[in-house]
């Protein structure tokens, strides 16, 4: 027999790998802890508990076992670039964005309900997405972010980190929407998942760099003095 420790970690990799299958499939308030448990394989009613304590802790052990895969990934396509050429330091910090996340697309199955996971807890209004990700977990976004600040001058600050933010949703909610797509198997999509990658690179470039109007900054500025 193994020595506890490995069991503890055999189990609660285990619990995690099926709570974010379950969660992706029927949303956060569609499964139960119980079940969670159940479809694990877990007999001991009291595991769920003793290695998460509660759901939030659940939820954010599945983003652990994910992002330290996705941040590396970013941090190294951003460490190749060139700041000194605009144009191709955009587009990188785009794909630093969307290209770790998106390469679960065509990952195995855990792989891919890790995609429509993300989905589901970014569109529950109850979920408090910033303290899923605290402890230095999402480090190549924060990166980007100051990246575009210095790409990006004549863009107030205030608008950039706003349209990151924007971003980021767009790319979760078009890869999530692609996978449940892929999933579903219906039909064949018009575009190959290379091809929608591609695109969704585009946008997001598109999306960081244009122009801003006076009124998206003075509102900007507004809603920022409103929270300071």
């Amino acid at each position: 027999m193994p020595p506890a420790s490995a069991r503890d970690t055999t189990t609660r990799d285990r619990l995690i790998n099926t709570a974010e299958r379950l969660f992706a499939l029927h949303g956060l308030d569609g499964v139960s802890l119980d079940r969670i448990r159940r479809e694990a394989g877990e007999k001991n009613t009291s595991a769920l508990q003793y290695h998460f304590g509660n759901k939030q802790a659940l939820l954010r052990a599945v983003f652990e076992a994910r992002l330290s895969v996705i941040d590396r990934r970013r941090l190294g396509i951003l460490r190749d670039l060139d700041i000194a050429d605009r144009d191709r330091a955009m587009r990188g910090c785009a794909e630093a964005l969307v290209l770790p996340f998106a390469e679960h697309l065509s990952g195995p199955g855990g792989e891919r309900y890790y995609v429509r996971f993300v989905g589901q807890v970014y569109s529950d209004p109850r979920t408090e997405w910033s303290a899923l990700l605290a402890g230095g977990r999402n480090e190549g976004v924060y990166q980007v972010g100051q990246l575009l600040a210095q790409l990006l001058p004549e863009v107030a600050q205030g608008v950039v980190k706003t349209r990151l933010e924007l971003v980021v949703g767009l790319i979760i909610h078009g890869l999530s929407d692609r996978e449940k797509s892929l999933a579903a198997n219906t039909r064949r999509p018009a575009l190959s998942t290379a091809a929608f990658v591609s695109l969704l690179v585009d946008t997001c470039v598109g999306a960081l760099s244009a122009p801003h109007s006076r009124l998206s900054q003075r509102e900007v500025n507004n809603a920022g003095r409103r929270t300071a």
